[in-house]
């Protein structure tokens, strides 16, 4: 009799297991529903049977427009991933993207482009971007605006246009950029960016634009030119740059200590150009320049003093500077493989 009690429980538990599993599949089934091929210039009609068929997924790439007669992309709200990449232009009317807030992964690249669109709100489950981010005409957001709250990873080049990135809670997930990025506007919250693998370009911004790279360790290069800093401390945390760095032409740049972190530099360093009064000691713990050093054209009356725990470069070249005072730099250095100059 006990034998076969348990053996009823034993069976009364597979029709479970299998009854459940059943129910996973078929929610699987329901919930996933894949477009197979390229989705490229739908009418209305299209976009309408589109939904209505409730495609979860395009295993190609998608375009949408030129289309006339449309406000939205409520159409794609049924889309949670993307294969290949999705471009948006030429929709004249389109005013919010906000139809693909179900959106999580898009495996290429994603381009916003000759619209009137106000972001806000959009993109708010986005997590992956395996190719490039263009979003053109970005509307001014404010703090409480979660666009782009999801986002962890840019595989490509980073770019958006007008001031998206405005208010203190701005993409808080953003961990990595694979490609370029060059802010045309205010940067606050990316506090969890850590590593830029293109180039960082800064020029021309706010003083105070740059709150959001307090956390990046690491850059493909780094340019800084024509700006109107006078700090970089939203820098202090950068310790490597893999290519090219570039601090030229800065007319109100004079304290550098946001830069006291950084080690290496994997290209050429070119400091030149730099008219305003240094304060401090700078570059203290840099210790290798894989290229040519450059500091040239610079100015600074009280003089200068920097770079005194280098180490290493390739070449280094000294000239046209007027420093004023006292000229204390590079007292470490102990191999340039090339000349002196």
């Amino acid at each position: 009799m006990m034998k076969k009690s348990i053996l009823s429980r034993a069976l009364y538990l597979l029709i479970l297991i299998s009854l459940f599993s059943c129910k996973k599949e078929k929610e699987v089934f329901i919930t996933y529903k894949p477009f197979h091929g390229d989705f490229i210039e739908p009418t209305l009609d299209e976009l309408k049977t589109f939904y209505d068929n409730g495609y979860t997924y395009v295993d190609g790439d998608m375009k949408i427009g030129p289309l006339g007669g449309v406000g939205n992309l409520d159409y794609l709200s049924n889309l949670d991933s993307v294969f290949g990449s999705i471009i948006i232009n030429d929709i004249p009317l389109l005013t919010s993207i906000n139809g693909l807030n179900k959106l999580k992964k898009v495996g290429g690249s994603l381009l916003v482009s000759n619209t009137k669109i106000n972001y806000s709100n959009s993109l708010i489950s986005l997590e992956s971007i395996g190719g490039h981010l263009f979003l053109q005409n970005a509307e001014v957001l404010n703090q409480e605006d979660n666009s782009l709250g999801e986002l962890k990873n840019v595989g490509g080049e980073f770019r958006i246009s007008r001031n998206l990135y405005n208010g203190p809670n701005k993409m808080p997930a953003l961990e990595f950029i694979g490609g370029s990025f060059s802010p045309s506007g205010t940067v606050y919250g990316l506090n969890h960016l850590k590593y830029i693998q293109g180039s960082l370009t800064l020029w021309s911004i706010i003083p105070k634009a740059h709150e959001g790279f307090r956390n990046l360790e690491r850059v493909g290069e780094l340019h800084i030119q024509n700006s109107d800093f006078l700090n970089l401390d939203f820098l202090n945390h950068l310790k490597r740059v893999d290519g090219k760095l570039e601090i030229s032409y800065n007319e109100r740049l004079v304290d550098y200590s946001g830069l006291d972190s950084l080690q290496f530099v994997g290209g050429d360093f070119l400091f030149r150009g730099n008219t305003a009064i240094i304060t401090g000691e700078i570059f203290k713990s840099l210790l290798e320049i894989k290229g040519d050093f450059i500091l040239a054209n610079n100015k600074s009356t009280s003089g200068f003093s920097g770079f005194n725990s280098l180490v290493s470069s390739k070449k280094i070249s000294i000239y046209d500077n007027d420093f004023g005072g006292v000229f204390n730099a590079l007292n470490s250095l102990s191999s340039v493989k090339g000349n002196i100059s």
